[in-house]
């Protein structure tokens, strides 16, 4: 089930093609009347939840530590390294690169050689 914070992402994704699998928005009556459920939500509902018996919670961070208290936390990053802005940007052959974390110098320095034309901005 699918909160209804993330159900507009969910179509977003699909309508880009992206097949989600079988997926239905939250209902809390079903959600509580049958079993195995996975409840796909935003943070700030993990404290509805965190308490209710017979729910585990998870929380998915790239963070050391988590903010929210959940019973497991999922450490993932959406970071991507070096070589992987590099391969990214050679790949898509992008010439423009919006720098989000510092001011795209580095970058910039870096990719002239091969691009002389790439414009990065912050």
């Amino acid at each position: 089930m699918v909160h209804p914070e993330a159900t507009g992402f969910h179509k977003i994704y699909e309508q880009m093609g992206i097949q989600l699998g079988n997926w239905q928005p939250y209902s809390y009556q079903l959600f509580r009347r049958t079993t195995g459920n996975i409840l796909i939500a935003p943070p700030r509902a993990l404290s509805t939840y965190y308490r209710e018996t017979g729910v585990i919670t998870a929380f998915a961070t790239g963070w050391k530590k988590s903010p929210f208290r959940a019973h497991f936390n999922f450490h993932l990053s959406d970071h991507a390294d070096w070589q992987e802005i590099l391969d990214l940007i050679r790949d898509t052959g992008a010439r423009t690169i919006v720098a989000v974390h510092g001011d795209g110098t580095l970058l910039k320095s870096h990719l002239s050689k091969e691009f002389p034309d790439i414009e990065v901005i912050n």
